[in-house]
């Protein structure tokens, strides 16, 4: 989970060094993928045993608010002509 958690403010610099809003919002979906793919595997440990269940809905409420920012900043830059 390591490497999907990190690959989503890697893909956010990334894609804010890039030219055009276009190549922004390519990496900013990348990096929405990326929290997706958190939020499932810390779905699974949970249901595997591997982590308690208060520590999966911290990380859960976690993940949620990060998928609603990257939501609202994809929004606002759709809106960008």
């Amino acid at each position: 989970m390591e490497g999907f958690g990190g690959s989503v403010p890697a893909n956010l610099v990334e894609g804010q060094s890039r030219n055009t809003t276009r190549e922004y919002l390519s990496f900013l979906y990348n990096a929405r993928g990326s929290v997706e793919e958190v939020r499932y595997f810390l779905l699974l440990s949970k249901d595997l045993g591997y982590i308690e269940d208060e520590v999966y809905k911290e990380f859960e409420r976690e993940y949620e608010l990060v998928s609603k920012m990257l939501n609202g900043l994809i929004k606002s830059l759709k809106l960008i002509p």
